[in-house]
């Protein structure tokens, strides 16, 4: 008897990594045929709500990530999951509207507010943003993330004086948020109250010393102030953390040191981080002396956050 419930437990494991292989490679009607045909278990009911998400089957999809998110509450939002699987397959139009029937199954699940806010952000419609989180905040002011989510959309909208006193008040709550830390630099740095930024973006890396993402906006920051020695400093410290980038090799891409001659000298960006990134690079070498092109077809990647307003990226997690 044990031997043949080890022998079945194999075989469903086999399944689901096969299942997990195909939603992974946006095969999305192979990978629900495949789960079809398994036993009911947790794991089972949440790849069948992302293969049913993929295939467009809304509803059947919405109930089984409600189910599974009511079953588990302390566990992860199983739709977070899901929206991994479907954004790198451009599947953004069924992701919305999936995040959109579980918020109406679930209204009072605050986390279904964040990731449809989110999403909605990261398309670019902030007024329909603005009215999802402040549903949210609603139901919970000084939630951590849903006011994160509005402090960013705030900024999108040009509201910098409501969103800084949002992010405030939610340091009242969460002194210690490196992220809450972080989007107030973000903001104050694209209001243009540079020295307030920077003494913030300190506050933020007390906190979280080893964030690549919190070290990249502070090199920002401070290249945009005019402190270019410390600012291309900053800007190379992600690359001693293991891992990272390499140099190119001198004779493909010369090393531009902060007090090099850039005068009359066009810099071309190929690529960095997204296009925004690429104005601001541009518009500090040519600050240095120099002009700066950016070219680069390929708009900004998904992120958890959209970009600040100053060209950096909004990082993950607290």
């Amino acid at each position: 008897m044990n031997a043949k419930k080890t022998d079945a437990a194999t075989a469903t494991n086999a399944m689901l990594a096969d299942a997990l292989g195909l939603l992974r490679q946006g095969q999305f009607a192979r990978a629900r045929a495949v789960l079809e045909g398994c036993a009911p278990s947790r794991e089972v009911e949440i790849l069948l709500a992302h293969a049913h998400a993929g295939c467009n089957r809304v509803q059947e999809a919405a109930r089984l990530l409600c189910r599974q998110a009511v079953a588990n509450p302390g566990a992860r939002h199983p739709a977070r999951d899901m929206l991994d699987l479907l954004l790198p397959h451009e599947r953004v139009d069924e992701a919305e509207a999936v995040l959109r029937a579980v918020r109406q199954r679930a209204g009072q699940d605050i986390r279904t507010h964040d990731m449809l806010g989110e999403l909605l952000l990261q398309r670019g419609r902030t007024a329909e943003a603005h009215a999802v989180l402040t549903e949210g905040l609603s139901l919970s002011p000084a939630q951590l993330t849903t006011g994160n989510l509005m402090a960013v959309c705030l900024m999108e909208q040009g509201e910098y004086a409501a969103g800084r006193d949002l992010l405030l008040y939610i340091l009242e709550h969460h002194p210690r948020s490196a992220m809450t830390h972080a989007n107030l630099a973000h903001l104050l740095a694209g209001w243009n109250h540079t020295d307030e930024s920077l003494t913030v973006h300190a506050r933020a890396l007390a906190l979280r010393p080893d964030d690549a993402n919190l070290r990249l906006n502070h090199a920002l920051t401070l290249l945009k102030s005019g402190q270019m020695a410390r600012g291309w400093a900053e800007y190379e410290w992600r690359r001693k953390l293991p891992g990272r980038a390499r140099l190119p090799a001198a004779r493909t891409l010369p090393v531009l040191e902060p007090d090099a001659g850039l005068r009359g000298k066009t810099i071309f960006i190929t690529r960095e981080g997204g296009a925004g990134r690429h104005a601001d690079d541009a518009a500090l070498r040519a600050g240095a002396g120099g002009s700066g092109r950016a070219g680069d077809r390929a708009g900004p990647r998904h992120a958890a956050r959209p970009d600040p307003p100053h060209g950096g990226r909004a990082p993950r997690g607290q």
